[in-house]
């Protein structure tokens, strides 16, 4: 019996542990994920859909000045304002929407109005330059990437629109998963572990 409970503590333990760590590296996957956006935000519309946001300036990643994109899931400590700017940050589809308060749109000296230490994290990044950094590098990967391959030809009628068709491009995030999956696995090998106590003994 006692090794059954301190199998179950520990089980406990490691399940704490890997949520802290999982939920704690938001700013750092936002500055060093190439895929991942940072941008100042206009909010369209909050209800319970959702939240559509209009791009406004951007920070880093992929962005389309006015371009509006909806997501099912974000995460922000109060409920955002209609035609309010904030900063927001996109990693990919298993991920929400992060939507931060602030104080300017100059990001060498804006401050973030919430006090955690996530906020801090992606304030320092900010003020220092570090996004702006990864945006440069980010850019010049893709320039390079673009004058070594050729460019096919495409007929007039072929070309498009990048604002027309961001217009119609809306994002929605699906279910997270990570979180059932990590859980399943610490159960599995909890099972197995004390499976293979009882076969010891």
């Amino acid at each position: 019996m006692k090794k059954l409970l301190f199998c179950m503590l520990g089980a406990f333990v490691l399940l704490s542990i890997t949520i802290v760590c999982y939920a704690g590296d938001i700013p750092e996957a936002l500055l060093g994920n190439d895929s991942s956006q940072v941008y100042f935000g206009e909010i369209k519309n909050v209800d319970e859909e959702g939240i559509t946001v209009i791009q406004h300036q951007n920070i880093k990643g992929e962005f389309s000045k006015g371009s509006e994109f909806t997501h099912t899931e974000f995460i922000f400590t109060d409920s955002p304002k209609i035609g309010e700017i904030y900063l927001c940050g996109f990693i990919d589809a298993n991920n929400p929407l992060y939507v931060w308060e602030v104080t300017s749109l100059e990001t060498q000296n804006l401050k973030i109005k919430n006090t955690d230490d996530m906020s801090k994290r992606i304030q320092e990044y900010l003020n220092s330059g570090k996004f702006e950094e990864k945006e440069k590098e980010r850019l010049a990967i893709i320039d390079a990437k673009n004058d070594t391959e050729p460019s096919p030809e495409e007929p007039a009628s072929a070309i498009t629109i990048d604002g027309a068709e961001q217009m119609d491009n809306v994002t929605t995030v699906g279910n997270n998963l990570s979180f059932p999956l990590i859980i399943g696995g610490i159960i599995l090998i909890g099972i197995v572990f004390i499976l293979w106590i009882k076969r010891k003994d």
